[in-house]
């Protein structure tokens, strides 16, 4: 009876080793894709280790970056302060400018009122000839009282001569 026990025991155990096995090879295909899904996820891991040192220089970089545009700030913080500090005056300046500055539009009515040298230098010529023909003309009316008077004895030939070679047009006396 042992035996059988054993025989029954026996069965019991192969069936629940074939039962087993079974499982295991419904499983298999499954582990297959775990190990195959591991490997991948090492792999992303890798990847992902790789890109968090990079972005761990890019932090580094960009700390760098910080401290110079702090260093930067600070080296022109008197130039800041001083714009803060007249904005409005500057603004004010602007507002001016721009209300009293001429446009080119007043620029060009100024250009077509405005005269030329050579404009200015032939009605000075102009004026300097009237000037010396109405010159001309005294000089002829001094210089005709003159004669008249020495005609007449009221001037001494000697006096009429020297009235003569003042004039702006002097005489010659000969």
């Amino acid at each position: 009876m042992q035996e059988q026990n054993n025989q029954t025991n026996n069965q019991e155990i192969l069936e629940a080793l074939k039962f087993l096995k079974g499982k295991a090879e419904e499983h298999s295909d499954g582990i297959k894709s775990l190990k195959e899904d591991v490997g991948i996820l090492k792999k992303d891991v890798g990847i992902l280790k790789e890109d968090v040192g990079i972005l761990k220089e890019d932090v580094g970089t960009l700390k760098e970056d910080v401290g110079t545009l702090k260093a930067k700030a600070e080296e022109h913080s008197a130039d800041i302060k001083f714009l803060k500090d007249n904005f409005v005056s500057l603004q004010e300046s602007i507002v001016f400018v721009t209300e009293t500055a001429a446009t080119h539009e007043d620029i060009r009515r100024l250009e077509t009122k405005m005269v030329t040298k050579e404009y200015l230098d032939d009605k000075i010529a102009d004026v300097r000839g009237d000037l010396v023909a109405m010159t001309r003309k005294e000089d002829i009316k001094v210089n005709t009282l003159v004669e008249t008077l020495e005609t007449k004895k009221s001037l001494s030939k000697g006096e009429a001569d020297k009235i003569s070679a003042l004039g702006p047009f002097p005489q010659l006396v000969l």
